[in-house]
């Protein structure tokens, strides 16, 4: 058990009755995003979700990849428990998940460990020695070749949180569905909860570059992010979702950043971004074909009755309803944290993410969620999702408005900087602005919180 120290203590708005049930809470499913370390922030957004919204949804269905594999697993097992209070049970496993993983990691002395101090300051470990130095000896020697008696550490970890024989049982769980990529085939694949088990966890979050494949009935696994991060699909066929409602709710927790205002230019912010794009094509791609058969289904819903019957009736929209996606997410204060920090598991690091999480699920509650959940026909969602997910993407689009416009103006005039004085760059070096705009840690200098 956590020692009061590592207690953790929310300040809700809702002064709720932990007795009372309300008979008319919305079935939502949520889809959960990974991100190692920056998966906290999925705790923190869980937070809300189970102790301030209680009143108002039942999470039925949990879909996960890599981080959010472990989140949607703790929550789900804590949910299907059958305490009394299902939902204060899913928190104190949460709880116990994180603070587990920061002393573990402890343990195995993770050199990515990284607290604020007067040599680096800044949450954003780019660029630093040992993060760079780690990130070269991955493209020269493999798992296998480093750590051949290799263990690891998340196992000892699900092991102290979750009895993994218990998902096999008729207990009334939420539905559970965690992603993992196929090497052989390079296809997804999508457990099930009554197929969990410690391997599957650790397939979903498993990095080539850092742990060896995990082979389950004879084929190899590694992170479901490379095929879906997190797959929404799996949750619309859920059975505790196939109700008498005509649309079906899905909260997606993001992680990674869709949209970033500065332009990667230093190695390692390269890499920060092509690991975001990497891991966001799918689910952008996925959102899109939602949307488009949320579009498909409110036309046929405009047609004579007749005809909209006979249409209905084919078999390809057979069971289809409309999906309202819901999109928690603090791209302001993720992005500027960089790739290396999803490494870092020190607890001070691993509580800022959950707080992140638990103020942009207020901030969601309030601004949308609220709006959308006691009125069906609120465009909110819609708008959410169109402006973070369609309209910046689309090819005959307008580029999105940078969140911070002058990180987006400096770091591009940087580029035309050099790109202009090309001749006088190879003769003496980049000018000195460009240089500075370009070392900065990505996005941003704010000094962090003190830890």
């Amino acid at each position: 058990m956590r020692s009061k120290r590592n207690a953790v203590t929310f300040k809700t708005e809702v002064d709720v009755d932990r007795t009372r049930k309300s008979t008319n809470r919305r079935k939502i499913a949520l889809a959960l995003a990974g991100g190692g370390a920056h998966s906290a922030f999925t705790w923190g957004a869980l937070k809300f979700l189970l102790n301030d919204l209680r009143e108002h949804v039942e999470i039925v269905a949990l879909s996960g990849t890599s981080g959010g594999a472990m989140n949607a697993a703790v929550t789900a097992y804590g949910l299907g428990l059958g305490a009394p209070d299902p939902e204060a049970a899913a928190q104190e496993l949460l709880d116990q998940f994180w603070v587990r993983t920061s002393q573990t990691a402890d343990l195995f002395a993770n050199p990515y460990r990284h607290v604020p101090n007067p040599f680096w300051w800044s949450w954003n470990i780019d660029g630093t020695p040992v993060p760079t130095l780690l990130s070269m000896g991955a493209t020269a020697l493999a798992p296998a070749q480093l750590t051949p008696l290799h263990r690891n550490p998340l196992e000892f970890i699900l092991g102290s949180v979750l009895d993994m024989r218990r998902f096999a049982e008729p207990a009334p769980f939420p539905d559970l569905y965690v992603c993992a990529t196929n090497v052989r085939t390079s296809q997804l694949k999508v457990f099930e909860r009554r197929e969990l088990n410690t391997d599957v966890l650790l397939a979903s979050a498993c990095l080539p570059s850092v742990d060896w494949p995990v082979v389950i009935d004879g084929e190899a696994y590694w992170d479901g992010g490379f095929r879906a991060d997190p797959a929404i699909s799996p949750l619309l066929q859920a059975p505790r979702l196939q109700t008498s409602e005509e649309s079906v709710d899905v909260v997606l927790i993001g992680i990674n950043p869709l949209v970033r205002d500065d332009l990667p230019l230093m190695a390692w912010q390269i890499a920060d971004r092509v690991n975001e794009i990497s891991f966001n094509s799918s689910l952008i791609d996925e959102v899109k074909r939602l949307m488009m058969m949320n579009d498909i289904l409110t036309d046929i819903d405009d047609l004579d009755p007749k005809v909209r019957a006979k249409v209905r009736a084919l078999p390809a929209l057979a069971g289809k309803r409309l999906v309202r996606l819901h999109y928690i997410e603090d791209e302001r204060e993720m992005a500027p944290l960089g790739v290396a920090s999803k490494n870092n598991t020190a607890l001070a690091f691993l509580e800022l993410l959950r707080d992140y999480g638990y103020r942009a699920a207020k901030r969601w509650w309030k601004a949308e969620g609220a709006n959308s959940f006691t009125d069906p026909r609120s465009p909110a969602w819609r708008d959410k999702i169109e402006q973070r997910f369609i309209n910046p993407h689309h090819w005959d689009a307008p580029t999105t408005p940078p969140h911070r416009k002058q990180a987006a103006r400096i770091s591009v005039q940087a580029l035309s900087t050099v790109t202009a004085t090309a001749p006088g760059v190879l003769a003496g070096g980049l000018p000195l602005a460009a240089t500075n705009a370009m070392s900065a840690p990505n996005g941003s200098a704010r000094r962090p919180p003190a830890p």
